[in-house]
């Protein structure tokens, strides 16, 4: 049954998602890595301007109304660096921050 369960959770070609996830740019290699329970931010690595891009494309060309969405409740934001040492430490932090929130869940 629990093999069952992951088939149903994989992403079909005809399935609405999978449409969107080629929109988005993903390979159809990509793509058969993920499933339904892909997550943007804790499985891939999105946030920030990117997720706003990826939100952008929902609501444009599948007209979902993301007029109540918080993206900072979901995705953390991308901020400038002042300076190399702040890129250092940001691009040390995203990835442990992913992977701490992905560990709570």
């Amino acid at each position: 049954m629990n093999v069952e369960m992951e088939t149903d959770l994989q992403i079909k070609v005809e399935d609405p998602v999978h449409s969107y996830l080629l929109k988005l740019d993903y390979s159809e290699a990509d793509i058969a890595r993920m499933s339904m329970n892909t997550r943007m931010f804790h499985d891939l690595g999105v946030y920030g301007d990117t997720s706003e891009d990826l939100m952008w494309v929902l609501k444009q060309k599948f007209a979902v109304d993301l007029s109540r969405l918080r993206l900072d409740r979901y995705f953390p934001p991308e901020f400038e660096c002042a300076n190399k040492w702040d890129a250092f430490v940001r691009n040390l932090a995203t990835p442990l921050q992913s992977r701490l929130a992905r560990d709570r869940d």
